[in-house]
């Protein structure tokens, strides 16, 4: 599977690494992992989606809406993506909007996580090296 899911800090933080191009069928996939690992936290729990190896993606927006419920789960935190590129970005404004995140963008994970710590108390220390 080209989308690697693993919890940097269990129960609070998620980061998505899809590798390659992705069809849908594997976002169904993913969507029961990430659905079943916010069930399992404790809100917030944030995940990061990092883009930097990954190609092709689905662009059907209504589609794409339907597969990833996890947009909405109640357990949500902050919905962080790292390495967006153009093509993307479209899509997941409009996937964001449709579920009203808590969204930012950032060019590199190590941003990402410095912008975590920031502004969740609970995580300093963890997800960086001092």
């Amino acid at each position: 599977m080209p989308i690697r899911t693993t919890t940097l800090v269990q129960h609070k933080v998620i980061l998505i690494k899809p590798i390659g191009n992705i069809v849908i069928n594997e976002y169904v996939d993913l969507n029961k992992i990430i659905n079943d690992l916010l069930a399992q936290g404790t809100f917030p729990v944030h995940v990061i989606v990092e883009l930097t190896h990954s190609g092709y993606m689905p662009t059907d927006v209504q589609q794409v809406i339907k597969v990833l419920t996890w947009l909405g789960h109640e357990n949500l935190g902050w919905t962080l993506f790292c390495g967006l590129r153009a093509e993307h970005k479209f899509l997941t404004a409009i996937l964001i909007q449709a579920n009203k995140n808590r969204y930012r963008e950032f060019n590199t994970l190590q941003d990402t996580l410095t912008f975590l710590e920031d502004m969740d108390d609970s995580l300093r220390g963890q997800l960086l090296e001092d």
